[in-house]
């Protein structure tokens, strides 16, 4: 049963996000908080579920492996993605009351913490590349958000620098993809393993 549920809490704060923005903002904000709240709960369910179980990976669509989009969650992916949750909720109840809070506000920090949690469930190291580029352009506009000098500031040097790591990371993946031809993390781990020269994959890991 986790197997098929793997998915949704990647979509349940997009889903969330895309009706709350035209709702009202006060049914905007109850809406999070319902949301919030069964995410976290499904999301320590997921853990307990891995922790007891192992591993548990599914691609969407069906699609073969290496080809489809694929979702794993191990017992690390099952930490970061429950303890997201939690985080979220908190600072969900911290900003509740913001007048800095409107429907805007609330879109992009649900479509955050979207992005957050498909990048510790991606099974793909190219889909983990662009979850990130995403992720910086969300997180850049929330630390300009207040329009301040310095909020402007931090918020475009915030992006120079992701933008050169960026660089240097999808090189790293493209070598990656060179040397042992899948994004796949399951089948790159498995090819990682039999490569003849393992030290070839010593620059694209620093890169990455």
């Amino acid at each position: 049963a986790i197997l098929g549920t793997l998915w949704l809490p990647v979509v349940l704060p997009l889903a969330a996000a895309s009706i709350g923005y035209y709702l009202p903002r006060t049914a905007f904000r109850m809406v999070r908080l319902v949301v919030q709240i069964v995410q976290v709960v499904l999301t320590s369910a997921m853990f307990v579920h891995v922790r007891a179980f192992g591993p548990v990976r599914y691609v969407i669509s069906g699609w073969p492996q290496g080809v489809g989009i694929a979702l794993s969650m191990d017992r690390l992916a099952g930490i970061l993605v429950a303890m997201a949750a939690w985080f979220f909720l908190m600072v969900l109840l911290f900003n509740m009351r913001k007048r800095y809070a409107d429907r805007l506000f609330q879109f992009l920090y649900m479509v955050l913490q979207t992005l957050l949690i498909a990048i510790f469930l991606s099974g793909d190291l190219f889909n983990i590349y662009v979850l990130l580029e995403l992720s910086t352009l969300v997180v850049a506009i929330l630390i300009m958000w207040k329009r301040s000098k310095q909020s402007i500031y931090d918020g475009v040097v915030y992006i120079m620098i992701n933008l050169a790591s960026m660089t240097f990371m999808l090189l790293g993946v493209g070598m990656v993809y060179r040397a042992l031809g899948t994004m796949d993390l399951e089948l790159m781990a498995l090819r990682v393993a039999a490569a003849n020269e393992p030290r070839a994959l010593i620059l694209p890991y620093a890169l990455v």
